[in-house]
């Protein structure tokens, strides 16, 4: 496999996936969710990259399209997706392995999982894997959540290109769609604080103040310019980049379980109209709310 971003590290990394002696089978790698809170995310990607390239062929063994699996991890683009390139997997949590071959695959529909695709959970480590299509990948990166997680990926390999060269791209698409997003997010949080009172039922009222409380999280992050995490790693995103975040984690947390406590609403609120202000939203957006909506 030819050398890329995500390999740049690995010399940096060798200490941290230094080999114990193994029970016989040959030394043993050090497995990407052992110690990895005290590794920094370079050192990480780089054991995930030698981990990746020194355990497939192994664990790949047996299948019958071993060769061809192979033969994509050899010329394709290759990343790691999720909690293992984020540092925050559990010892069982699965390697989800994504591998895109180098040109598109003809009229296949790229939404379509591939016969290729399969998922080992013996061994020492579960190991869940991914082909899909270039259009397929063009997609993910036009999520704002999708360009999160290609963003934060463990690159493997990219011998071709595709995602350096795709990613700017689809920055480029995020921001022009930027202003959109921050008006449709504060839509949601405003209709959800001023309307969960009207709603008729209780799960009426659940689902305004869910969605209210989402986009207090998702908020923040635009603001700053930058797409937004899946739910599963967005208050932790947010504490990590925001000065704000642990307050409007706290707030939203207790708006969903307080049912719209009207003093959490509104310093929630209070808290977002100030960092569009401070983003330079306040004119068009926060003060002319009832004008726009």
């Amino acid at each position: 496999m030819r050398g890329d971003a995500g390999v740049s590290g690995e010399a940096a990394g060798a200490k941290g996936a230094a080999a114990a002696p193994g029970n016989g089978a040959g030394a043993r790698i050090q497995l990407p969710g052992e110690a990895g809170a005290g590794r920094g995310i370079a050192a990480h990607h780089a054991l995930l990259a030698r981990w990746v390239r020194s355990v497939l062929p192994r664990r790949w063994q047996g299948l019958a399209a071993a060769a061809e699996l192979e033969g994509l991890v050899a010329t394709g683009t290759v990343a790691v997706l999720g909690a293992h390139a984020l540092q925050q997997a559990g010892p069982r949590t699965p390697l989800d392995l994504v591998l895109i071959p180098p040109q598109p695959a003809g009229a296949e529909d790229p939404l379509t999982p591939s016969a290729l695709d399969g998922l080992l959970t013996e061994g020492e480590l579960p190991l869940g894997w991914r082909v899909r299509g270039r259009i397929w990948l063009r997609r993910q990166l036009g999520d704002p959540e999708g360009l999160w997680l290609w963003q934060h990926a463990a690159v493997i390999a990219d011998p071709a290109g595709q995602l350096a060269a795709e990613i700017p791209v689809a920055l480029g698409g995020f921001r022009s769609q930027l202003p959109q997003l921050i008006a449709q997010r504060y839509g949601w949080l405003r209709t959800g604080l001023e309307k969960a009172g009207e709603a008729r039922d209780v799960l009426g009222r659940a689902l305004l103040l869910a969605r209210a409380a989402g986009a207090a999280l998702q908020l923040p992050l635009l603001a700053r310019g930058e797409p937004y995490p899946p739910p599963q790693w967005l208050s932790w995103q947010l504490v990590r980049v925001c000065p704000q975040g642990e307050e409007i984690v706290q707030w939203a947390h207790q708006l969903t379980r307080a049912s719209g406590d009207c003093e959490v609403a509104g310093m929630l609120r209070r808290t977002i109209d100030e960092l569009l202000e401070v983003s330079g939203y306040g004119e068009t957006l926060v003060r002319q709310y009832w004008r726009r909506a």
